[in-house]
């Protein structure tokens, strides 16, 4: 992100690939190629059914007939960062990140909020950190002084997960820090590997062939919105087939393609371990 110096996933890195697990997912189903058009930029054959539930979420591309989709896909951003500290892995954010969600950050024991003007060095914990110490902790390299607790207040929080494990981690491991040392924890704690080219033929490592590459940790929690631009009426040619998805809405169909990044992952270097996410669901009020 230019404005903040944090790594992210733009909204078409998820788009794409959501679409295309969701035609992918159509096919396995249905036992008909003709989704996989559907999957990228290509133009769907002349006898695609219009009524596509594919096309109609996520857009109809070709040089005829283009058509938008119904789901606008926005940036995906840290909101809670895995850091190692003495305590193990601590989460870490800022006021400025949750207020993008509709968090508020709050002294645990006033109704003052607490905004940017966190004092450098100084870290709020949760009030229900119970797993780190009042004292002084370390997030990567940098030492912060956590003597005071805040709270959380929105209609997000708690967020009410499903995985009830992550849900206690955070209500127990997160500390909220001001702008500037959020920005430089999460640089100087990236994941970076260093990998090699390897000479088939020789099965030794090929000479300036070594390259690196940096990683959003596992463990990091990610935000991302969708807005949804019904501007039309959602159509799917699925309706009174068998052994098929209900993909009644536009939005089933896009959670359908959500839920397979967990599996398949999205950006580069994907058959290295990397790029695997899990859809954190929120239980049904």
């Amino acid at each position: 992100e230019p404005a903040t110096d944090l790594p992210k996933i733009p909204g078409t890195g998820l788009h794409g690939p959501i679409r295309h697990y969701a035609a992918r997912y159509a096919v396995e189903k249905l036992g008909d190629r003709k989704y996989l058009d559907c999957a990228g930029q290509v133009r769907p054959n002349q006898d695609h059914d219009k009524k596509c539930p594919i096309c109609s979420t996520f857009g109809r591309p070709g040089e005829e007939e283009v058509g938008a989709g119904m789901a606008n896909v926005h940036d995906a951003q840290i909101l809670f960062f895995a850091v190692s500290s003495m305590y193990g892995a601590v989460w870490v954010t800022t006021p400025r990140v949750l207020s993008d969600y509709g968090i508020l950050v709050k002294k645990a024991d006033t109704e003052e909020e607490i905004t940017e003007q966190i004092p450098l060095g100084t870290a709020y914990r949760l009030e229900t950190a119970t797993g780190i110490g009042t004292d002084m902790i370390n997030l990567g390299w940098l030492v912060f002084h956590a003597p005071q607790n805040c709270r959380l207040e929105s209609h997000l929080w708690p967020l009410n997960l499903e995985e009830e494990l992550i849900e206690r981690l955070l209500k127990s491991r997160l500390l909220v820090v001001d702008e500037g040392s959020f920005t430089q924890i999460v640089r100087s704690n990236l994941e970076v590997r260093t990998s090699v080219s390897i000479d088939p033929k020789t099965g030794a490592a090929k000479g300036e062939a070594l390259f690196t590459y940096e990683a959003i940790p596992r463990g990091t929690i990610l935000a991302f919105e969708v807005i949804w631009d019904k501007y039309r009426e959602f159509e799917s040619d699925f309706e009174g087939r068998e052994n098929v998805p209900e993909w009644n809405c536009p939005e089933k169909v896009f959670e359908t393609g959500l839920t397979l990044i967990e599996t398949l992952g999205v950006g580069g270097i994907g058959t290295r371990g990397f790029g695997r996410m899990k859809w954190l669901k929120r239980r049904e009020n």
